[in-house]
């Protein structure tokens, strides 16, 4: 006689249970040993279906499939967890056996351990799918920012100092329709190096963030020692390097440009005093909007021709305290007079940052930072004569007198008169008669001679029309930049009437880009008023 116990569906809390077959015969009955239930959990195999790489920065999708290793049927609503080096996600499985999830790529560049883990439950065991996952290198744009001409009037020195200035920016913070996920440029490493030699200029460098509130732009400095040409010129082409090879960066891109050093002749030097009005002021310790910053400087290589004198000052206001730029040691100075009538200079120094607020009791800031002042001498007596400030310290931005996209373009001045004295007498200067050297102490911003300045459409791919209302005649200037602070139009110059004009700019002349239009009015009394915008080009 034989009998036969199935059990089906068996659940895994059978597991352990004991069996016994119990006989009953007419005068006994005979019970057999204890049979013990083993109940084995239903092997799994978790598989992970999408790529293997990522840029810094940027969202990875994350996908795996469960199955009964047994039956190859998906499992559905079990939680799966996706592992990349130290950061962890979670997701269940929908009804095709599929888990998905995202994942920022914050951690450093490099190969990592991918690892999607099913922790399996009470019917089915846990499983594991290993995987190797690069974070690779997030774009960097890359524009040299620094001088590309420096003319030194000096006959006895052997070399002479150029700062050099890159802007770096996250992919995010150039194109921000190619790419929304914005990452840290401070995780980005940056260098100099001579293209004609390949040699390095810089070490690597950390960017600097222009604004701590917005991680996707920054800027790198170094102050090159380079050697003068006995005769003529030298030309160098530097590149900008993003990489670093993975070692500290997180970001790879270049940029070049060309770089000309000469000597020039001797009875060259810069001089000048008066103030402008920043709106767009930049740096840890930007100005206030539409207070004054004032100016005065004398420079000029001492007899023997060897070394720097002189002074430069400048004093602004921001949130309520007044705060005081001092150059202290004058490293360089270049003046070029390619165009004797818009004579340029750049004069770099370390300088001092002090808050003067409390003049007796004066508050050091900073000390021995860089300091470069650009400017350009458009007439004689000063009424669109140019003024630029720029502190670093290292690679952060401690104060622009007038930041557009990536570097400091000169502002027009309110008051005073800067002369580049470069030996060149210009003919031809048309410009209107108005005041001439002045110099303020008031604080009171001058009423504005200029509505609002409208640009429409903008974005545009045909044409826009810069629109701006006159209260009365004045002498205008519109002028187009790049994004890098190039001029590349003149749209407007000369003496325009009251009332409304429109000008037109052509799509067809201009690639696709963000460009900056630069509005400055005299009035007849003198005063200057400036204004700036972006126009985008779309293609």
């Amino acid at each position: 006689m034989t009998a036969t116990l199935n059990l089906t569906g068996v659940p895994s809390a059978f597991n352990g249970y004991k069996y016994r077959c119990i006989v009953t015969g007419l005068c006994s009955v005979a019970t057999s040993n204890v049979a013990t239930l083993t109940v084995n959990k239903r092997p799994t195999i978790i598989t992970y279906n999408a790529d293997d790489n990522e840029q810094y920065s940027d969202v990875q999708t994350l996908t795996a499939v469960l199955k009964d290793q047994l039956t190859n049927v998906v499992l559905a609503n079990q939680a799966i967890t996706f592992t990349i080096g130290t950061q962890t996600v979670s997701a269940p499985t929908n009804a095709g056996g599929m888990a998905m999830s995202t994942l920022s790529m914050f951690q450093h560049v490099g190969s990592y351990q991918l690892t999607s883990f099913f922790a399996g439950d009470a019917t089915y065991e846990a499983s594991t799918d290993n995987d190797l996952f690069y974070i690779t290198k997030e774009n960097a744009v890359t524009d040299y920012t620094g001088p590309e001409y420096i003319s030194v009037p000096c006959a006895t020195c052997a070399t002479t100092t150029v700062l050099l200035t890159a802007s770096v920016r996250d992919t995010t913070n150039a194109f921000p329709a190619n790419d929304i996920y914005p990452g840290d440029i401070r995780k980005a490493r940056v260098k100099f190096i001579n293209l004609n030699t390949m040699a390095d200029i810089s070490g690597w460098l950390t960017p600097g963030l222009v604004s701590s509130a917005d991680t996707t732009s920054g800027i790198v400095s170094y102050n090159w020692t380079v050697a003068l040409p006995s005769t003529s010129y030298e030309v160098y082409s530097i590149g900008v390097v993003v990489d670093n090879n993975g070692i500290a960066g997180n970001y790879i891109g270049r940029g070049e440009t060309v770089l000309s050093i000469s000597r020039s002749s001797l009875n060259e030097f810069i001089t000048g005093g008066g103030n402008v009005i920043p709106m767009s002021s930049a740096g840890a310790y930007a100005s206030d909007a539409g207070r004054k910053m004032h100016f005065g400087f004398n420079v000029k290589y001492n007899k023997s021709n060897k070394n720097l004198q002189g002074n430069l000052n400048v004093i602004y206001r921001r949130a309520g305290r007044v705060y005081q730029i001092k150059a202290t040691s004058m490293s360089g100075l270049s003046i070029i007079s390619t165009n004797p009538c818009a004579k340029k200079a750049i004069f770099t120094s370390k300088a001092n940052l002090t808050d003067i607020t409390n003049p007796a009791l004066p508050i050091t800031i900073y000390g021995g930072i860089t300091l470069q002042v650009s400017m350009t001498d458009n007439d004689e007596i000063g009424l669109t004569d140019l003024i630029g400030i720029t502190l670093l310290n290292g690679n952060n931005l401690v104060y622009s007198s007038n930041w557009v996209n990536i570097n400091t373009v000169e502002l027009m001045l309110k008051r005073g008169n800067i002369k580049v004295q470069n030996g060149v007498v210009c003919n031809g200067n048309n410009l209107i008669a108005g005041k001439g050297q002045t110099f303020e102490t008031d604080e009171e911003v001058d009423v504005d001679t200029t509505t609002v300045v409208k640009a429409y459409p903008n974005p545009f791919i045909n044409y826009s029309t810069i629109s701006y209302t006159l209260k009365e005649a004045m002498h205008t200037s519109l002028t187009l930049y790049d994004n890098k602070g190039i001029k590349l139009m003149q749209l407007v110059n000369g003496n325009m009437t009251a009332g409304m004009h429109n000008v037109r700019v052509d799509g067809a002349k201009l690639a696709a880009g963000v460009y900056i239009y630069l509005l400055q009015t005299v009035d007849a009394k003198g005063e200057r008023n400036t204004v700036n915008g972006k126009l985008v080009v779309q293609k």
